[in-house]
């Protein structure tokens, strides 16, 4: 036999059920930037591994917040930039870039793609566990 709900009811109802984005958002933003920040660091480690590296190229590895217009978040790793930008030669180059894909005079070490490769599988399943964990703990409240 079904229970009639009365306005109380029914307002405490719709308010959790409205919470469960917000809840399951933030949960969803501390692990993409806990993700992030394992997968930048991995990228350092490796760059770390090259003895005759400045370290321009590990200052410049970072996880940089970025809001977008349809209201995702976003946490990007990024390498390079200004930091390693040489310039020598003809035109200016990204370090980052002639490390990560090689030059005629050098070959690749590659740091940046392996570790997203290596991790993004692991990156996502991370991330749906927090999610469900996330509205599950919300629906028992």
């Amino acid at each position: 036999m079904a229970r009639k709900l009365d306005a109380q009811a029914i307002a405490n109802i719709t308010k959790r059920m409205l919470a469960v984005p917000q809840e399951v958002k933030k949960a969803a933003e501390a692990e993409l930037e806990r993700t992030a920040n394992m997968m930048a660091d991995g990228m350092r480690r490796d760059v770390r591994a090259y003895a005759y590296e400045d370290g321009d190229l590990h200052g410049s590895i970072k996880v940089v917040r970025v809001d977008d217009e349809a209201g995702q978040i976003v946490y990007r790793v990024q390498a390079g930039g200004e930091g390693t930008t040489r310039r020598e030669g003809r035109r200016p180059y990204d370090y980052a870039l002639a490390v990560e894909y090689g030059t005629q005079n050098s070959p690749a070490r590659p740091f940046f793609w392996p570790n997203y490769r290596q991790n993004r599988r692991k990156a996502r399943a991370a991330l749906t566990k927090v999610m469900r964990k996330a509205a599950k703990d919300l629906a028992q409240k």
